[in-house]
């Protein structure tokens, strides 16, 4: 396969942006592109980088050897997408990595790409190499590209109607007006200039050049091919206007060059070269989009490649022709300038430069660019003009001057001394231009120089501005105006432009920057011929020159010599020595300012163990061997030059384009400003010696980071001697230490410690926190342990041991003790806990101690009866231990009670007084035959175990008996009289929904009460039996309500639920209807009342559909049975929610009355039955 160059715009480094490859006949030992090259390329590599191997470039019929097969400036690798199924969004024969997407071969308004309909395309086609010398003898070759049809059998090219057989030269005779020249896809190299037969390129060879072109070259451009197929058909393709890139004018391009502007080109490394004013670097990817999409990329690209920061403009060429608007782009990048209509900004970093880049220049192909006038917008390019109130920027973008009367500028204007009035409101003007006058053969007008700060507002003169031009007037038409109408003239003073700016620009006239240097680039595929670099480097070396040549205007000479613009590359004149800090910008001989941004300020380095060393770099940009003459090559003196060495030297002799490096150390002997010069003797005649400052800053680093060691950050129970303790820092001289009792981060006062690490304190408080803090010094600052000023460690000194206290209970001796009894001693002042330890030996000693955290009293169960136990407490806290009575051996003893067997009516418990309590194991009690029932537990199995106590009030009143805290469940009876006679008094089993029992009695004076306590219903297996007696309160009724399934419902209960059955769910409205049960219960100590008439009484909203159809007994004893029951009935007599409340007037002085809401929903779907709950 044949490549197809593709167009690429690029930017003022001097940039050619390049896709091409030479052709064999161009170059001996390069191979020609497709299927003939393929052979010597391996079939899985990517020789374009497009994301394709070889070998799928090959079946896909795309060009192994050219990023963008197609010229629509998108990879093949983007466009193919998978290679086994390649985009084809038209769905034609043709993928669309063959099929342009910026064209419309038919102007139909669908792009190629999308028109399955756009049989015949000829989009893509350039000249290879893309320029030629006119010696008659440099040859290029054409390639063009056409896809579609019906099998094409015939591709010509017809030669534009000015041709005279002077311009372009066939095989050595000269091309005429609209002659016909056949292309070829037959791969006859050797006399067509085919690579490759069938593969949609069609190629012709052989074109030549004797052509003397008015300016050191000039540009042809081939427009129209003639396509037939087959069948017949004729497709005739202009490249121009009518071309098939809708609304540009579109051209396949050829340069010619004199052959005077031949020119060396110096290879710099690898895939770069050079001539005097043009870089030429090798990048597939580099040029693949018109516009300014890439223009970041393309930037870092040239920084990435030629480091340093040098250029204040980049400027990127192209290699062909491209289908856009224009002949040059500017691309701000960077403005510090105030008042000349544009914000300040700064987009350096994205485009890979330091900061110096001001702007980035794209151009398309052309001999003579407009490059004054893309510079010009870097100093005039506004989003919103502050002058369009002044009359400017008429007929045009406010971008360019239109018609305005400031002289024939670079971004367009008139001359107002050439206006003539007419009559009639019609002027007359010298020649102009609404954006740009003359390209580069024009200097700048006035106000362009002051906005670039080339010349003073005092030296502007005033401005003429028509008043409301009539656009449709200009005249004549064409672009180059001589007359035009308008309502008047203005005229428009610099002070009035200064106002409407915002002021005086800043910087002014006298300070503003006048020495710019631009680097000119292009970006291609391969290496460009000499022609193709000559093409471009004679506009660039022309632009930097100090006097223009074939009236094109030089930088300076268009600034009326007040500023230059430096677009060298290589020197003609001899060696030209270029020194540059590796990853900066270049330093030029005889600067003595040192700077970060160049490396010649080495930074602040630390004087005991710092060293900075740099690598510089020695270009030669001259086209004569550089030779480095000293000794030593690179010689450092001045004031400091001890602190600066050279730790590899250079190598010289240093070749034209080429480039040698030497590193320089820094490594100060002392602190603060360290300079010293560099001078390198050299053979390049005004840079000889190439000398600069140096210099660095010697820093005494502050101490190393360490911290504080001991005591712990919180720790308590320290000594009040405590050792301050903390780790070495690096680089100390001595440490400051402080402490104090206010935990406010802060110090009232820092002591020496000298170099010790340690220091030992005494005397301080007990049980206080001290906060404390260490800082290291030394003479370049101060370090704070734990990396903060405000990292204060804190500690608590022991605190006094614990105060005196005594036991308190069991009394020392005491006998008939229960085996469960309470140890209790008084409190400790200071303690933060007790111990307490008893056992059975009489001996002032223990065998263990046991923690009882805070709390003075313990109890214990278990003990064995009858047996003397020896104790003791002791208070603790981290001061120390102090022992309860005065004395480690001051143990107390009790003895417990007998055994006695309460499990028989016979020997119970007697009860002395009140209050109460007993906790004992009554494992292996039984129940005696004559044992009474329990009443209220319907029945009593004789299996279960019985445990009896007795009790004789000596007063009358109400005691309250419980068994909460027993392990089991138990039923809880009082009675009077004589075994086998006995009366009962009272009963309980499940008080509280529990399964301890409560019962309250009222007692007389001189009556004896026996208390049965019952398991129900089993033997427990946890057979621990608590019962506690005391008095209780007056004595009152305490009425309860218990519903559904034994749950409560309170007083006063707005909720039905469910649950308790205050809400009776759904019922059918036609004749159904549903009841539920309620009891009141008595758990009080007097009779319960129930003294209203009815004494349930419905009230509400609904009440009719509730009924009380069973009425509760009253009045309710307090002994059981203690309960009565009532029943509601509920019939609802419409559908929905039926809510009503009951209310029962009692005796009990709290819940008097006694309510609660019911509810139930009414409902027309079939009823259901409910019944009244069992109550237990």
């Amino acid at each position: 396969m044949k490549t197809l160059w593709q167009k690429i715009p690029f930017i003022v480094v001097f940039v050619l942006l390049a896709s091409m490859i030479i052709s064999p006949a161009a170059t001996p030992g390069t191979q020609a592109l497709g299927a003939d090259l393929f052979s010597v390329l391996s079939p899985d590599a990517d020789a374009d980088q497009d994301g394709l191997t070889n070998d799928q470039e090959v079946t896909l019929r795309t060009d192994p050897n050219n990023v963008d097969s197609d010229c629509d400036y998108i990879d093949d690798g983007a466009e193919v997408g998978n290679p086994a199924s390649p985009t084809n969004s038209d769905g034609d024969a043709v993928i669309n990595a063959l099929e342009n997407n910026l064209a419309d071969s038919d102007q139909d308004g669908t792009k190629d790409h999308l028109d399955a309909s756009s049989a015949v395309q000829v989009t893509c086609g350039r000249f290879k190499p893309f320029a030629i010398f006119n010696n008659g003898t440099d040859s290029t070759r054409l390639e063009v590209r056409v896809t579609g049809g019906n099998n094409i059998t015939a591709v010509t090219l017809q030669a534009p109607t000015a041709f005279t057989g002077n311009e372009l030269r066939l095989d050595g005779v000269g091309i005429t007006s609209l002659q016909l020249i056949p292309l070829y896809d037959d791969g006859d190299f050797t006399n067509h200039g085919d690579v490759s037969a069938g593969d949609g390129i069609w190629s012709r060879k052989g074109f030549t050049s004797v052509y003397n072109p008015y300016y050191w070259s000039h540009e042809f451009r081939l427009q129209r091919f003639i396509v037939t197929d087959n069948s017949g058909n004729t497709n005739v393709f202009w490249f121009g206007s009518g071309s098939p890139f809708p609304g540009v004018t579109h051209y396949i391009s050829v340069g010619v060059v004199r052959a005077t502007e031949n020119t060396t080109i110096y290879p710099l490394k690898t895939g770069v070269q050079a001539t005097s004013n043009l870089f030429n670097i090798v990048n597939p990817k580099g040029s693949l989009d018109p516009k300014a999409n890439r223009g970041q990329a393309s930037a870092q690209l040239f920084y990435n490649t030629l480091p340093g920061d040098d250029y204040d403009f980049l400027v990127f060429y192209p290699d062909s022709h491209m289908p856009v608007s224009y002949a040059a782009m500017n691309h701000p990048v960077q403005n510090t300038v105030l008042n000349i209509g544009k914000s300040t900004y700064n987009y350096t970093a994205s485009y890979g430069s330091s900061g110096r880049l001001q702007s980035l220049i794209l151009t398309n192909y052309q001999y003579a660019l407009p490059l004054l006038h893309e510079i010009m917008h870097q100093w005039w390019s506004p989003v919103s003009s502050p002058l369009t109130t002044l009359g400017f920027h008429q007929c045009i973008d406010i971008s360019h001057w239109g018609v305005s009367g400031i002289g024939n500028g670079q971004l367009g204007g008139f001359d107002p001394a050439t206006l003539v009035p007419l009559g009639g409101n019609v002027y007359q003007v010298g020649e102009f231009n609404l954006n740009h006058n003359g390209g580069d053969s024009v200097n700048y007008a006035q106000l362009e120089l002051y906005l670039a700060g080339f010349l003073p507002s005092g030296s502007v003169s005033n401005m003429t501005i028509p008043n409301s031009v009539n656009c449709s007037s200009l005249n004549p038409p064409g672009g180059f105006y001589t007359s035009f109408s308008a309502l008047s003239l203005t005229t428009v003073t610099m002070d009035q432009v200064k106002t409407a700016l915002g002021g005086e620009r800043n910087p002014s006239y006298a300070t503003s920057q006048k020495n710019f240097k631009a680097a000119m680039v292009i970006l291609s595929q391969d290496l460009l011929t000499a022609a193709e670099m000559a093409f471009y480097n004679s506009q660039a070396k022309n632009l930097g020159a100090v006097t223009g040549s074939y009236g094109m205007k030089s930088f300076k000479e268009a600034t009326l010599g007040v500023a230059t613009l430096d677009t060298t590359v290589i020197s003609t004149s001899g060696p030209e020595m270029n020194v540059k800090w590796t990853s900066g910008p270049s330093i030029a001989s005889g600067d003595m300012t040192p700077s970060t941004v160049d490396g010649t300020d080495f930074g602040s380095v630390d004087v005991a163990s710092g060293n900075i060393v740099r690598t510089f770099t020695i270009e030669n940009m001259g086209n004569a061997n550089l030779i480095l003459n000293g000794l030593p090559i690179v010689s450092i003196s001045g004031a400091h030059a001890a602190d600066f060495s050279v730790t590899a030297n250079p190598i010289s002799p240093i070749i034209p384009g080429s480039s040698t490096t030497f590193n320089l150390s820094f490594d100060p002997s002392a602190s603060g400003l360290r300079v010293a010069t560099v001078s390198i003797s050299n053979n390049d005649s005004d840079e000889n010696p190439y000398i600069f400052a140096i210099q660095g800053t010697g820093t005494i680093s502050s101490p190393g980071a360490f911290g504080k060691t001991s005591p712990a950050n919180g720790a308590t129970g320290v000594s009040t001697s405590p050792t301050l303790s903390w780790g070495s820092s690096s680089g100390a001289t001595s440490y400051e230490y402080c402490y104090d009792t206010s935990n406010d981060n802060n110090c009232s006062g820092w002591t020496s410690n000298g170099a010790a690490t340690s220091k030992a304190l005494s005397g301080l408080t007990p049980g206080m926190t001290y906060y404390w803090h260490v800082r290291a010094l030394n003479a370049g600052g101060t370090t704070y342990a734990d990396g903060s000023a405000t990292a204060f460690w804190s500690f608590t000194t022991v605190p006094n041991p614990p105060g005196a206290f005594g036991k308190t209970s069991p009394a020392n001796g005491a006998t008939g003790v229960s085996t469960s009894p309470a140890l209790s001693w008084g409190s400790s002042s200071g303690a933060t806990s007790y111990e307490y330890c008893y056992d059975t030996s009489n001996d002032n000693n223990c065998s263990g101690w046991t923690s009882n955290g805070a709390a003075t009293s313990k109890a214990l169960s278990g003990l064995t009866p009858g047996v003397t136990y020896y104790w003791h407490v002791r208070a603790l806290n981290a001061g120390g231990t102090t022992y309860a009575d005065g004395s480690a051996t001051a143990f107390w003893s009790f003895t417990t009670e007998a055994v006695i067997s309460n499990d028989n009516f016979d020997t119970p418990i007697i009860i002395s007084g009140l209050p109460y309590s007993n906790n004992q194991d009554v494992a292996g009690f039984t129940t005696d035959i004559d044992d009474p029932a329990v009443p209220c537990i319907f029945e009593m199995d004789k299996g279960s175990l019985t445990a009896w106590y007795r009790f004789s009030p000596t007063q009358n009143g109400t005691i309250k008996v419980s068994t909460e805290g027993s392990g089991y469940d138990t039923a809880l009876a009082v009675w009077t009289g004589t075994r086998g006679s006995l009366t009962n008094v009272g009963c309980n089993d499940d008080a509280n929904q529990g399964l301890h029992s409560e019962l309250t009695i009222i007692v007389s004076s001189g009556v004896t009460y026996f208390i049965e306590i019952v398991s129900y219903h089993e033997l427990p297996s946890n057979t621990s039996l608590a019962l506690s007696v005391r008095t209780a309160a007056p004595l009152e009724p305490e009425m309860d309500m218990v519903g559904k399934d034994g749950i409560s419902i309170d007083n006063n209960d707005d909720t039905p639920s469910s649950v308790d059955g205050t809400d009776f769910g759904s019922v059918a409205v036609s004749g159904v209807s549903a009841d539920q049960e309620f009891m009141i219960v008595n758990n009080g100590f007097s009779e319960l009342i129930l003294n209203g008439t009815p004494s349930v009484d419905i009230t509400g909203a609904h009440a009719g559909d509730f009924t009380v159809i069973v009425q509760p007994d009253s009045p309710i004893p307090t002994q059981f049975p203690n309960f009565t029951t009532f029943t509601v009935r509920f019939d609802p007599s419409a559908p929905g929610l039926r809510t009503a409340v009951i209310s029962i007037v009692n005796n009990d002085s709290d819940e008097n009355p006694y309510t609660f809401v019911i509810q139930g929903t009414g409902s027309d779907l079939p009823y259901k039955l409910y019944l009244p709950s069992l109550i237990r």
